[in-house]
């Protein structure tokens, strides 16, 4: 996968992570559970790229 391409995945998966939260659940469901893996995944073989503020353009992980 390109930057490009992790980038809308990990935005996706996002999406889906606070849709989940906004349900008012205080337990982690399957669904978020396996957005947040597949966004630990992805910041692992994204080729990061940082801004200004020391965040992935693509990924959003932050500078080690």
């Amino acid at each position: 996968m390109n930057g490009i391409e992790i980038q809308k995945k990990v935005a996706a998966n996002m999406r889906v992570i606070e849709e989940e939260a906004a349900k008012g659940i205080f337990t982690l469901n399957a669904r978020a559970a396996a957005a947040i893996e597949e966004n630990k995944y992805l910041r692992g073989i994204c080729p990061h790229v940082y801004d200004e503020t020391g965040h992935c353009i693509f990924c959003d992980k932050e500078v080690d």
